[in-house]
């Protein structure tokens, strides 16, 4: 048994480098099917960074080779191209939906219910806003206002994201060296780029991003499908709907966890939160606390999904 490799250039309190982890342990065993792939979480260089667990754990070379062939499949995905944005008419994505179904009934591999997973996580057609569209995932941040489209940055992104980008993404401190157009999904905060929160004018300041963590945070999507609630639709390891008030909020754990478990670990997430402001007894404040140790949980971090004019964006991470 290895001792893991650590991915020195993720920062588990940032939420786009949370989903590249992610996105990083559910490629992985996709791409290696024959084991059993797992993530922890160690405090290092003062922050939590993952640990993958897996046969490819002592070269990070093979690995990265590995992590690059899988994700360039993904230009054959049906699910990337049902449209420009997550705007569709509730007919259409049912359409999109029903053909999914189909593949599953002539190829059972695991690869082959991919478009499936993706478009569960998209939204759903049970669900329609008031002019009949579909209803979407609050991962969601564009839909086409400025030029900028969800689902076209993602075929952007399976088009020009190459293995050093992954690379640098992973295993470097963040540079921000990236050209940002088209390839920036607005999931680290770093893309809130109102002026009043920059020296510089964001109008003449090109748009800089990390290709790789992007691209690897697309494949985070299946682990966080859509549900219909009787109060709309809700997302995993969200809380809350509206533009001021909506929240995700993530989990930090030391054992090492296959996907499976982290999925499972993912939905009950929020039911571990904790808040100063929250009004709780000791004995219930102390009921949580077993829990998140029973799980192996050693942090929670939480990001407002914040609405400015056209686009959303995500604020910092904080432990709760």
């Amino acid at each position: 048994m290895n001792d893991g490799i650590l991915l020195r250039g993720l920062d588990g309190s940032n939420p786009l480098a949370f989903l590249a982890a992610l996105g990083t342990l559910r490629t992985l065993t996709l791409a290696l099917s024959d084991e059993t792939v797992k993530m922890s979480w160690d405090q290092h260089d003062g922050a939590w960074r993952p640990r993958v667990w897996c046969s490819l754990s002592n070269d990070g070379d093979a690995l990265i080779a590995k992590i690059n062939d899988a994700v360039s499949q993904a230009a054959d995905r049906a699910s990337f191209t049902i449209g420009d944005n997550l705007n569709l008419p509730a007919g259409d994505f049912r359409h999109h939906l029903l053909e999914s179904l189909k593949k599953l009934d002539t190829a059972m591999t695991p690869t082959a219910r991919i478009d499936a997973d993706f478009l569960a996580a998209f939204g759903s057609d049970a669900i329609v806003n008031d002019d009949g569209s579909m209803q979407d995932t609050a991962l969601r941040t564009m839909s086409g206002a400025g030029h900028q489209h969800f689902l076209k940055f993602f075929r952007e992104l399976v088009a020009k994201t190459d293995a050093d980008h992954l690379r640098r993404a992973l295993f470097l401190k963040w540079d921000y060296a990236d050209e940002g157009r088209g390839m920036n999904l607005r999931w680290d905060p770093a893309d809130d780029r109102r002026y009043a929160l920059r020296w510089d004018d964001p109008s003449t300041d090109p748009s800089k991003t990390m290709r790789g963590a992007n691209r690897l945070a697309i494949e985070t999507l299946p682990l966080l499908p859509t549900l219909p609630t009787a109060n709309g639709l809700a997302t995993t390891a969200f809380a809350g709907r509206g533009a001021r008030d909506t929240f995700f909020t993530w989990p930090i754990w030391t054992p090492p966890l296959n996907a499976d478990v982290t999925r499972s670990l993912l939905a009950g997430v929020s039911r571990l939160r904790l808040d100063e402001g929250d009004k709780l007894n000791e004995p219930a404040r102390r009921a949580i606390a077993e829990q998140r140790a029973a799980l192996g949980i050693a942090s929670l971090f939480t990001s407002a999904r914040i609405t400015t004019g056209k686009f959303r964006n995500f604020t910092p991470g904080v432990a709760v």
